[in-house]
C-alpha cells in the first residue's frame, strides 16, 4: 500500500504468489512451493505515490524472502573459478538407494551466494572453500503441487 497525496487516497497494489513467481528466474523447471496465493495475509505499507516504486518494493522485499528459503552451507576443495554469483552443479544422492540413486528435488544447480577461502599448510587439502548456496527451484520433481516456472535457468544436459 501507498499514498497518493495528490488524490488524497491510498495505492493498493494486489500480488499472489503465481503471479509473482511468473517474473521470477527460477534454478529448474517447477517452484519450491505449490500456489500458496492468499492476498489477505499481509500488508506493506509505503511512503511512496508511484505504482511503479511500490511494485519494486514488493517484488525486492519478496525475492529477498523466497530465494533464502533453501539455503546450505557446504566445505569443499578450493578451485580458483568458483565466486559468489557462479553457479555449482551439486550431484545429491538418494536416501533411499533401492528406488533412485540421485535425489530429484536437491540435485541441480546451485548459486553461490558467499564464499570465503581458506589456506593451510598444515591439512589437507591446503586450499579449501566455504560457500552458501542457493538454490530456488527443482530441475525434476515428482510433485505435481508445484507450480512450473515461466522464466528459468536451467542447464540442458542434451
Amino acid at each position: 500500500m501507498g499514498y497518493d497525496s495528490s488524490k488524497k487516497e491510498f495505492i493498493v497494489n494486489t500480488y499472489t504468489y503465481k503471479n509473482v513467481v511468473k517474473e521470477h528466474t527460477v534454478l529448474g523447471n517447477k517452484t519450491l512451493f505449490p500456489d500458496y496465493s492468499n492476498t489477505d495475509t499481509q500488508f506493506i505499507n509505503v511512503q511512496e505515490s508511484d505504482p511503479t516504486l511500490i511494485d519494486n518494493i514488493y517484488h525486492n522485499h519478496w525475492i529477498k524472502k523466497y530465494d533464502i528459503q533453501q539455503t546450505f552451507g557446504i566445505v569443499v576443495r578450493g578451485h580458483e573459478n568458483r565466486y559468489c554469483g557462479g553457479m555449482i552443479e551439486i550431484i545429491w544422492p538418494s536416501k533411499n538407494m533401492e528406488t533412485e540413486i540421485y535425489n530429484k528435488n536437491l540435485g541441480g544447480y546451485y548459486i553461490i551466494k558467499s564464499i570465503t577461502h581458506s589456506f593451510s599448510g598444515y591439512g589437507t587439502p591446503a586450499y579449501k572453500q566455504k560457500m552458501v548456496l542457493i538454490k530456488n527451484g527443482y530441475e525434476d520433481s515428482d510433485a505435481r503441487a508445484l507450480l512450473k516456472s515461466t522464466r528459468k535457468n536451467v542447464y540442458d544436459k542434451k
